[in-house]
């Protein structure tokens, strides 16, 4: 899908990432979670949304008109690739349920 777009996403783990949970995305060094967010179980949620936020500014940097949206988290986390208008529509579609509305990893 990226490619589609001449967007070229290289993701590896870093050589300490047992030690720093850290991995490359398009060569910047980047923290998943911390140890704290291991012990308490919130890894699988912050890892996802720093993941896909960095994602998200490397495609503003390329001045690409879409964004990774994230729905639900954990097992049933989902990933959207979405323009702002498509995102309002699917708002508006489930204005009356947030757990239904796609947000923007923080």
């Amino acid at each position: 899908m990226l490619k589609k777009r001449n967007f070229n996403l290289k993701v590896s783990k870093a050589e300490d990432y047992e030690i720093t949970n850290c991995i490359y995305i398009n060569e910047s060094k980047v923290e998943l979670y911390t140890k704290l967010e291991i012990e308490n179980g919130t890894f699988w949620d912050r890892g996802a949304k720093n993941f896909f936020k960095i994602v998200n500014e490397l495609m503003l940097s390329e001045q690409l008109q879409e964004k990774f949206y994230l729905l639900y988290g954990g097992n049933d986390l989902s990933v959207f690739l979405l323009t702002d208008e498509q995102y309002r529509i699917i708002k508006h579609r489930y204005f009356d349920n947030d757990y239904e509305q796609p947000y923007l990893p923080e």
